[in-house]
């Protein structure tokens, strides 16, 4: 599968010889991110062409949109997404390519620093290769990414090392580059340690499954040629995604919170060497529960059932060994809210977060 990505690339590059269409192209291999990628997941790029196989995917910051184009030939749906200002070539490549290969990837012009919303409501994964080290604001840029993708891959320069020395492998910082400080270039911005790359997808709800790192992985630093990168796999835990929801949910709301339906299920992952499994639900009961029906009972299969009779902030714990139905959780309610005027949808409980405990 590298090997044909690098076939791909080299189809690519013989078409923009022979396009000479009057501006630069993107100057950086794009497919060169394969045999990185080989790496990072879990069973190589075969396993991650199977995961996106029919699927709709993203591709941040596509340049000429060489590996938009190549999640295309995969099986992909493809979303292809940059910004005139910051892209080489005002996003005239990655049109050109577009046409010459009579593509379906569909290409937006979305300057994600501005704040911005994505035309699909939900992706199966999300690309985000070389380009959070460009953007100002990464805390807005990540959870929104969160609010709309199951996965998502990106890769990033890391530091271990501050310009004067400093070992910072361990400390949660980032490194504000100066202007012009990294390579000559002002569209530079933010530089994390490793720990601080790690601390900024947890709060912006994403749970690192694979990570890998190529380059100086000693004594990388932000503005030298001690260049390190991080490449990151990382599941979205935005409207408690800490699991695989399966039916009974509404779409995500505020910091991600979800309504329930009166039945609703999950599917826990569990190692297969653990010894103790336990799901943790956190959700909130609205007043109206307790004023007009007094209480609610959960029932759970496999697990307890319960009942409460307090609006505010609960916690349900599930036992999940031994593990049952390839790991899946069913929910069912005695009271719910139905539709009304102005909310048609059939309404539960309040799941804040779900989240799976094992040892």
């Amino acid at each position: 599968m590298v090997e044909k990505a690098w076939e791909f690339g080299r189809i690519l590059r013989a078409k923009k010889a022979a396009l000479a269409p009057g501006f630069d192209w993107y100057p950086y291999d794009s497919m060169a991110n394969a045999a990185h990628l080989d790496a990072l997941c879990e069973g190589g790029l075969e396993a991650l062409a199977a995961t996106i196989r029919g699927q709709l995917v993203a591709d941040i910051g596509c340049a000429d949109g060489d590996f938009a184009f190549f999640l295309e030939s995969l099986g992909a749906r493809v979303h292809a997404f940059d910004h005139p200002k910051a892209n080489h070539n005002s996003m005239r490549g990655v049109r050109a390519m577009k046409q010459a290969l009579g593509s379906n990837v569909e290409i937006h012009r979305v300057d994600i620093d501005a704040g911005f919303t994505l035309p699909a409501e939900r992706y199966k994964l999300i690309f985000f290769l070389g380009t959070l080290y460009h953007v100002r604001n990464p805390l807005r840029i990540l959870e929104t990414l969160a609010a709309h993708a199951e996965l998502c891959i990106l890769s990033t320069r890391v530091a271990r090392r501050l310009p004067n020395g400093v070992d910072i492998e361990d400390s949660p910082v980032g490194y504000l580059l100066g202007a012009d400080e990294l390579n000559a270039d002002d569209s530079n911005f933010w530089i994390f340690s490793p720990a601080g790359l790690r601390r900024l997808l947890e709060r912006t709800y994403w749970k690192v499954g694979r990570w890998c790192s190529v380059g100086d992985t000693a004594a990388s630093d932000p503005v030298s040629h001690r260049d390190e990168r991080a490449y990151v796999l990382a599941r979205s835990t935005f409207g408690a995604a800490d699991v695989e929801l399966l039916s009974g949910w509404h779409a995500p709301e505020g910091a991600g919170w979800r309504w329930t339906e009166r039945r609703f299920s999950v599917r826990c992952p569990v190692p297969e060497d653990a010894r103790t499994a336990r799901l943790h639900v956190d959700f909130y009961l609205a007043p109206e529960f307790v004023e007009v029906r007094k209480s609610i009972t959960v029932r759970c299969e496999p697990g307890p059932l319960e009942t409460f009779d307090s609006p505010g902030a609960h916690r349900l714990t599930v036992n999940l060994l031994p593990l049952e139905n390839d790991g899946e959780v069913v929910f069912t309610l005695d009271q719910w809210l139905a539709p009304e005027p102005g909310d048609g949808r059939e309404r539960g409980i309040i799941v804040s977060a779900m989240k799976v405990e094992h040892g």
